[in-house]
């Protein structure tokens, strides 16, 4: 078994995933639209399963994407050039606290239960009150949060005078402020496969194929 071919294969397969998550963000992002844009409410219980998936779609972009493509050798491909300026627009946009709920939403919506946000750990064994769960800024940085550190953060996100039943207003705020950013980037690519008659997926199979996958 050629062992450096199947180096090459997993990479190739690799960026094949990358690009379909980075359409998948796409047609989540243009769904969410128009759906609110029908039933004019927030985008919060009547489209859940979207959400759910959008905040995980969302995330991976903007944290293992980013990472991704900081990988890749030809980021001068038109396609990986807007996805590159696409998540560096989104992390310009987004605050540290909006980072922090965005991976909170993500893992709400991959994980039954959240053991890094609760006071029991996964035998349902109470934490200690000083236990600490690692988070990272948008730039990096790590720091720790007890469980009422958590609480408060996540407070300080809706306001301080604000209840839960405030969220689905800071979901569907975060949500139209991205929307416009993806759709941008959405359409530029768009026209990078028209001008090309060959689509960032296809591009990413005619890697495979030249590569003998």
């Amino acid at each position: 078994m050629d062992y450096n071919l199947n180096i090459d294969t997993q990479k190739a397969y690799d960026r094949h995933n990358f690009t379909l998550w980075c359409y998948n963000l796409f047609e989540l992002n243009e769904r969410l639209y128009i759906e609110q844009s029908i039933s004019n409410k927030l985008y919060i219980n009547e489209n859940g399963y979207l959400l759910r998936s959008y905040f995980v779609v969302l995330w991976e972009i903007i944290y293992n994407g980013k990472k991704f493509l900081e990988r890749q050798e030809d980021k001068a491909e038109k396609h990986l050039s807007a996805i590159s300026k696409l998540i560096n627009e989104l992390m310009g946009t987004i605050s540290d606290d909006d980072y922090f709920m965005i991976k909170y939403y993500r893992n709400c919506a991959s994980h039954i239960f959240l053991t890094s946000y609760s006071v029991l750990d996964e035998k349902d064994i109470p934490k200690d009150e000083d236990s600490e769960t690692p988070f990272y800024t948008k730039a990096g940085k790590k720091y720790y949060l007890n469980y009422d550190k958590i609480l408060e953060k996540v407070e300080k996100v809706f306001g301080s005078k604000l209840g839960v039943s405030e969220e689905p207003r800071y979901k569907n705020g975060l949500i139209s402020r991205l929307y416009p950013i993806i759709h941008k980037y959405h359409l530029e690519i768009s026209e990078i496969d028209k001008k090309n008659d060959k689509t960032f997926n296809d591009y990413i199979l005619s890697q495979i194929v030249l590569k003998g996958c």
